[in-house]
């Protein structure tokens, strides 16, 4: 298929996408280092020209990083930027490494099998919250209340799981238990209710570290990345502190010591270069792919550029109208958009998350 048919069939997908009220994610354009690197010229100009599309590339795995990968992903990324409305077309991409398939959050969702399968996940950041202002300070009460507050959730989610493979046919393959977080529902502001300091500060690390534990001990089948999500322009909290200059793309990896947070929807200057996008792309999957232990096995980087670097701009899912506020003792002014919610083929059974099913057939 040429490129410009590959194209006009996923522009065909796009619209559906908003028509069905779906969120398209086509899955990685290179999943091996030896894979044609071609793919990745089709979907910059997917990402450039269509507002739902989402996709994403692998460069790293159990057999080691992928050089060649992470050099094309940063000129995507770079290319993109430039391209795309706004600039705004990379929210809607990621770069994983050491993430299996069947993860239910986008854009670093992908599947490698039969189709007919899906997963559940939904925004938690609150459950974080609730627990860390009772627990405030203490890290072993905030652990076992946080995990018996996740496993109530997801032992709902699983139920619900079971009884849609039950009446579908399709294949449930587990939930993702990740708090993760949007907008207002903070988990910047879960943190800083537990450690009684602005989101960077010291303790942040030990909070990072209890989120991970607690997600992981949930007694239910998990699938995907299962830990702390800390998405810098996703959630409000998160980007008027990066505004602060209250943590930095280092304090982000050095929580990667603890949990897999990766680089998620880091904000770049829009003059930023492709080998200096390369080296953050790469200092963040050497960290994820050295790191052994099983706290500590996935992570994705998304970045984004804009032309006038003291502006922030907020991922989104579809046009919408901005919201905009502007972060104290600093010049930068963060915006904030609204995006689709996540959601599902099965949305009546699932209300009470914000769920992503993935899956095909």
């Amino acid at each position: 298929m040429s490129d410009e048919h590959a194209l006009a069939f996923l522009a065909r997908l796009d619209q559906l996408s908003v028509k069905e009220d779906f969120l398209p994610n086509v899955g990685p354009a290179m999943i091996h280092d030896v894979d044609d690197p071609a793919t990745m010229h089709l979907l910059e100009l997917a990402l450039s020209t269509l507002p739902d599309i989402e996709a994403n590339t692998i460069i790293a795995d159990e057999e080691g990083l992928h050089w060649k990968t992470i050099h094309r992903t940063s000129e995507l990324v770079k290319y993109v930027a430039e391209h795309s409305p706004r600039g705004q077309g990379t929210f809607n991409f990621t770069a994983t490494a050491m993430l299996k398939p069947l993860s239910p959050f986008f854009p670093g969702s992908y599947h490698t099998g039969p189709g007919r399968q899906f997963a559940i996940g939904f925004e938690g950041a609150n459950v974080v919250a609730d627990v860390f202002t009772k627990d405030r300070g203490n890290a072993e009460a905030a652990t076992a209340d946080l995990t018996a507050a996740l496993t109530t959730h997801a032992k709902v989610a699983d139920n619900i799981g079971n009884k849609v493979a039950q009446e579908t046919g399709w294949s449930y393959v587990g939930v993702d238990p990740t708090p993760a977080p949007l907008g207002d529902v903070s988990i910047a502001a879960a943190i800083e209710d537990f450690t009684g300091a602005k989101f960077g500060s010291s303790g942040t690390l030990t909070a990072a570290r209890i989120i991970t534990a607690a997600v992981k001990a949930v007694p239910v089948k998990q699938i995907g990345y299962s830990g702390l999500m800390v998405p810098v322009m996703e959630d409000k909290l998160l980007a008027q502190r990066w505004a602060e200059s209250t943590y930095n793309i280092d304090s982000l990896l050095a929580y990667s010591a603890v949990c897999g947070t990766g680089l998620d929807t880091i904000p770049l200057p829009g003059d930023v270069s492709i080998e200096q996008n390369g080296q953050n792309v790469r200092r963040c999957r050497v960290a994820r792919h050295e790191v052994e232990t099983s706290l500590c096995r996935h992570g994705c980087s998304r970045f984004q550029t804009k032309s006038q670097a003291t502006r922030l701009t907020f991922r989104i899912r579809t046009s919408s109208t901005p919201r905009f506020t502007h972060c104290p003792n600093t010049d930068r002014e963060v915006r904030f958009l609204d995006r689709r919610d996540g959601q599902s083929m099965f949305r009546s059974s699932l209300k009470p998350f914000r769920s992503l099913l993935v899956g095909d057939g």
